[in-house]
């Protein structure tokens, strides 16, 4: 019997029957936030989408585990895991950073820009890790589009610090294939 797996897809929407309707929400202001502390020191980061005073779309590049790297040794892909919240960031946040958006953009049109620039295409190296190199890289992607509105370098200083300590901790590289 010859079984061929499905080919892997980067971006995950959950649940995936609110695809569209995550899509179609107008974003008010982008959250930066650092969550729970990971081996090393750092904090696992993601962005929030608020969408209204109550609600957000969460974007989490997260490795997959079970799809091997083809650029970085033992690593493994990402999935852009993207999910609704019924808050504008998480409870969980350690640390939040916000960032001002010009004005009509919705989650549908950022999120087909960082694919548009091949970015959800991200691997981890073998710990895992990876992630705030990824935030980073999209800060720095949308700010230079103009969508990111104010100045980000407080942001991207604020990824280089583990919380609650705020000691230094340097960017785990990740790579795009």
């Amino acid at each position: 019997m010859n079984y061929t797996p499905p080919v892997f897809e980067p971006v995950v929407y959950i649940p995936a029957d609110w695809r569209d309707y995550m899509r179609n929400l107008p974003v008010q202001a982008i959250h930066a936030v650092g969550h729970d502390p990971i081996p090393g020191g750092a904090n696992h980061w993601c962005f929030y989408l608020q969408t209204d005073q109550q609600a957000s779309v969460r974007v989490d590049m997260i490795p997959s585990y079970s799809q091997p790297s083809t650029v970085l040794a033992g690593g493994s892909k990402g999935n852009m895991v993207i999910s609704y919240l019924q808050s504008p960031y998480s409870d969980s946040a350690t640390w939040v950073e916000t960032m001002a958006l010009c004005e009509n953009l919705t989650v549908g049109f950022l999120l087909d820009y960082i694919v548009a620039s091949n970015s959800h295409r991200f691997e981890f190296d073998g710990s895992g890790q990876g992630c705030r190199t990824w935030i980073s890289d999209q800060i720095e992607l949308l700010s230079n589009a103009q969508y990111i509105t104010s100045p980000v370098t407080t942001v991207l200083d604020a990824i280089h610090l583990a919380y609650p300590s705020r000691n230094p901790v340097a960017l785990t590289p990740g790579a795009y294939y």
